[in-house]
């Protein structure tokens, strides 16, 4: 069995002090393998966004430790998690976040442009990525167009070949069941993943 890419162990979150404290998330330990799909479920207020947003690199924990690809997420500074979420995480939000008056394809480039790829390849990456999920002949459509499918999948701009991980909130959500081009980007978001295996 391959080592898990993100573990928590015995990690917990507590906002605030003294009687004002509340606690998010307590001595929560789980393991992801790589290219393994899973679902954080649970009420509202369970802890489901203090959890992404640990795993995403944009909080840490009061206590226990956050390991990704068997480096302590805590022992890093600012500035290395920022790389890391630069070069390895994408993020799928259940808003889409996307710039309503650019292209699909413009949107996919766009944390490419940040990890300076250069045109031309980044350009080939993100029509890759497009056509990966099936919204290929999306390219040019923009949010402000239309109701562009892109389901956040950030349709996260190509991972390095190492490993990606997508972090997403309430991606289903916005989701219709009955969407054939939600279910070809889950589908192409599920193979894209299996690429990423150890």
């Amino acid at each position: 069995m391959p080592s898990p890419v993100i573990a928590f162990e015995g990690l917990s979150k507590i906002y605030g002090q003294g009687e004002a404290a509340v606690v998010a998330l307590r001595e929560v330990s789980l393991a992801i393998a790589p290219g393994e799909f899973v679902a954080l479920m649970g009420p509202s207020g369970s802890g489901k966004s203090t959890a992404m947003n640990i795993m995403g690199c944009l909080d840490l924990p009061s206590a226990g430790s956050y390991r990704f690809e068997g480096t302590a997420m805590e022992s890093l500074a600012r500035d290395e998690r920022a790389l890391i979420r630069r070069h390895y995480l994408g993020f799928v939000f259940q808003g889409f976040n996307l710039l309503a008056r650019t292209s699909a394809l413009e949107n996919v480039e766009l944390p490419l442009r940040y990890r300076r790829v250069p045109a031309g390849r980044r350009r080939a990456l993100a029509l890759a990525a497009l056509d990966t999920v099936g919204l290929a002949d999306w390219a040019s459509h923009t949010p402000a167009m239309s109701q562009l499918p892109l389901c956040g999948n950030a349709i996260t701009a190509p991972r390095p070949a190492r490993w990606a991980s997508a972090k997403c909130s309430a991606p289903m959500k916005t989701l219709s069941r009955r969407s054939a081009t939600a279910a070809r980007s889950i589908d192409g978001s599920r193979n894209a993943s299996r690429q990423y295996r150890a």
